[in-house]
């Protein structure tokens, strides 16, 4: 029992600690593995959950522009695959298992797109792939190492999107991500005190186009330390690096900020259960940024917040409020500073019909940008700031175990008085409005 609530908290915490809220962009059973896959196959002492989803929807913006937006009808078909090694559904009847040398957990999908009414410069395949492996879990010694690769055409989150309102012709979104990475697991017997410590080297890569400016490399390290004060309720403490640097085609293609430079943040908080079915994340801390050369960018130094409410009537309904105060690195201003209230509301009932709402606001303030105004003036200031919304609703009826119709709406709108063009008489507002909606079949197992 007592391992049971460990392994509760830690994931409740790392999921508090490393989700990134933004707009969900793939299918909602993506990005839910456990409350949406079927019961799987058992070959030896891995679980097997394959599946495949088809959709038709509409896409009234497809290449996020500001004015003459041009609506799509669209196809995709995503396959998948999950595989892990033996969950506890598996191992339930057995009486106190020992702990496996080693678990692992990964995955690959694929989206095909087809978009009915426009062209895309760029191929619009999707694809990702992750695996997580851990030697010699729940010891107090263990080792992770993880790897992601994942290939995207769409705009996901209110930085990334910061440029597209400006791209008026321009429609190849397409880029690859490479994340490698490893940890070191420390822990008593029992869990009560846990540290990890772990690197990760991300590079970001574009296709061929107006956005290979953005290619970057990163390398992050952080060390995240917990202490479970009662079984589901730790006191953490975190400390982050990232450093950032951009490819050579930058310095002659980039019409903003691209400078290298390295953010550290430091929080400390609290994250666990007030009732049964009640659970909080409060955080505080501090972050820093400094970029080259000096001095001719603005560096920043600032608090951080985290405030997250979780209630959970039962293991399939869940809801969730929360606010966090963020500093990030960026593609204008070098940085940005997100401050954003989201809720979640996630319920299954009736045995087979299952429902999500998720809201969200954010205010995003970019840094000085004085490439983005010089020496053209194709900039209508240096300093920007953009209010970000997005609403949504994913439904599931699930006819079987194993069979599912789906349905979702989206709702994106950026707001900004900023204005960008190639010169003083040539610019435009950057805002932009986009509503899909979809319905499709999937199977899964």
């Amino acid at each position: 029992m007592r391992a049971r609530k460990q392994r509760f908290l830690g994931v409740a915490l790392w999921a508090a600690i490393l989700a990134v809220p933004g707009t969900a962009d793939a299918q909602a059973w993506l990005s839910d593995r456990d409350q949406k896959t079927g019961a799987g196959f058992r070959t030896g002492n891995l679980e097997l959950h394959p599946g495949v989803g088809a959709e038709t929807g509409f896409q009234s913006n497809v290449f996020y522009r500001t004015e003459e937006a041009d609506g799509s009808p669209i196809l995709r078909v995503v396959p998948h695959l999950f595989l892990s090694t033996l969950g506890a559904q598996r191992t339930e009847g057995e009486e106190h298992p020992a702990p496996p040398k080693m678990s692992f957990r990964g995955g690959v999908s694929a989206g095909v797109y087809h978009y009915f009414s426009v062209e895309r410069d760029d191929v619009p395949v999707e694809f990702s792939a992750d695996a997580d492996f851990v030697l010699m879990p729940e010891r107090p010694f263990s080792l992770g190492l993880s790897g992601e690769a994942t290939r995207s055409i769409r705009w996901t989150s209110p930085v990334e999107s910061a440029t597209v309102g400006t791209s008026a012709g321009q429609s190849d979104f397409g880029r690859t991500n490479v994340s490698p990475g490893a940890r070191v697991i420390l822990q008593t017997r029992g869990g009560i005190l846990k540290t990890e410590i772990g690197g990760r080297y991300n590079l970001t890569f574009y296709d061929e186009g107006p956005y290979q400016g953005n290619d970057t490399s990163e390398l992050q390290a952080r060390a995240l330390t917990t202490w479970s004060l009662f079984p589901k309720t730790a006191i953490f403490h975190e400390t982050a690096f990232r450093f950032r640097t951009f490819g050579s085609e930058s310095a002659t293609t980039a019409a903003t900020s691209h400078n290298d430079g390295w953010v550290l943040d430091n929080r400390v908080g609290v994250n666990g259960a007030v009732t049964k079915t009640i659970g909080t994340t409060l955080a505080v801390g501090y972050g820093a940024g400094f970029f080259d050369p000096e001095p001719e960018t603005d560096d920043f130094d600032d608090f951080l917040l985290q405030a997250l409410l979780r209630w959970t009537p039962s293991e399939r309904n869940r809801w969730h409020l929360g606010y966090t105060r963020t500093y990030d690195l960026a593609f204008q201003g070098n940085y940005s500073r997100s401050d954003r209230v989201s809720a979640r509301v996630d319920t299954f009932f009736g045995g087979s019909f299952l429902l999500g709402i998720d809201g969200a606001f954010t205010l995003v303030t970019y840094g000085p940008d004085g490439v983005a105004v010089a020496p053209q003036n194709n900039a209508s200031s240096e300093d920007r700031t953009d209010t970000r919304l997005d609403a949504g609703i994913d439904g599931e009826y699930r006819f079987t175990d194993w069979l599912a119709l789906t349905a979702s709406m989206r709702y994106e709108q950026l707001i900004s008085d900023y204005e960008m063009g190639t010169s003083a008489t040539s610019r435009q507002s950057v805002e932009w409005t986009n509503v899909e909606a979809w319905l499709g079949v999937r199977a899964f197992w």
